[in-house]
C-alpha cells in the first residue's frame, strides 16, 4: 500500500478556522461582547485577529480570544485553538496540545475538530498513525455535515474520507465505520 499524500494538510489548512469569510462586522461591538464574556463573540474576535479581518492580524490576540472561548467550552474555539498550536501561530508549535484540543472539540461534536483530529491520525502527528481512527472521525464529520450549509467542512470531510479510503483495506474501512457508528449511537 502506498502512503497518503499530503493532500490532507493542504486541503485542511484552507478552511478549518471559524469565521474567516464572514460578512463585515462591527469590531468594536464584537470586542464589547467578547470582553463581557460571550464565548461565541470571543471565538469570532479570535478569528478576526487570526486573519486580519477588520483588525490588524495578530496571532497573540487570536490565541488569547480562542483560549477564553475554549475555556468556556465552545467546541469550535477548541478546534481553532488546536489549530493555533498545530501550526505554532501566536505560540510554540505543540502537536500534543493540538491533538488534545482537537479531541475535546471532536468529542463535543465539532466537525472541524473531527477533521483536524483525523488528519493528525493520518499523519501520525502528535499521535500514533492510525488510519482506522482517522476514518472514524472523518466519517462522523461526514455524517454530521450532511445538512450543513458550511460547504468547506462538508466537502473537506468527504474528500478526506475518500482520499484516506484509497490507502485502507476493506477490513480497516469496516472497522472505522463500526467505530463511527458506535460514536454516533452514543452521542446522538
Amino acid at each position: 500500500m502506498s502512503k497518503p499524500k499530503v493532500i490532507f494538510a493542504s486541503t485542511l489548512l484552507v478552511f478549518l478556522v471559524g469565521c474567516a469569510s464572514a460578512p463585515k462586522v462591527d469590531i468594536s461591538g464584537l470586542e464589547l461582547k467578547a470582553s463581557s464574556g460571550d464565548p461565541q463573540a470571543q471565538n469570532d474576535l479570535g478569528s478576526h485577529y487570526q486573519f486580519g479581518d477588520g483588525v490588524d492580524k495578530n496571532f497573540a490576540k487570536a490565541l488569547m480570544w480562542y483560549e477564553k472561548s475554549a475555556a468556556q467550552g465552545l467546541p469550535l474555539a477548541k478546534a481553532n485553538l488546536g489549530y493555533m498550536y498545530d501550526l505554532g501561530l501566536g505560540t510554540n508549535e505543540d502537536d500534543s496540545k493540538a491533538v488534545e484540543l482537537y479531541e475535546s472539540a471532536a468529542e463535543a461534536g465539532s466537525a472541524r475538530g473531527m477533521i483536524n483530529l483525523g488528519s493528525m491520525y493520518v499523519a501520525g502527528t502528535g499521535v500514533e498513525k492510525d488510519y482506522i481512527k482517522a476514518y472514524k472521525w472523518f466519517d462522523i464529520a461526514r455524517f454530521l455535515t450532511q445538512k450543513s450549509s458550511d460547504m468547506d467542512v462538508k466537502w473537506s470531510s468527504r474528500g478526506a474520507l475518500d482520499e484516506l479510503s484509497k490507502f485502507m483495506t476493506k477490513e480497516q474501512i469496516a472497522e472505522g465505520k463500526e467505530l463511527s457508528k458506535e460514536w454516533l449511537s452514543e452521542n446522538q
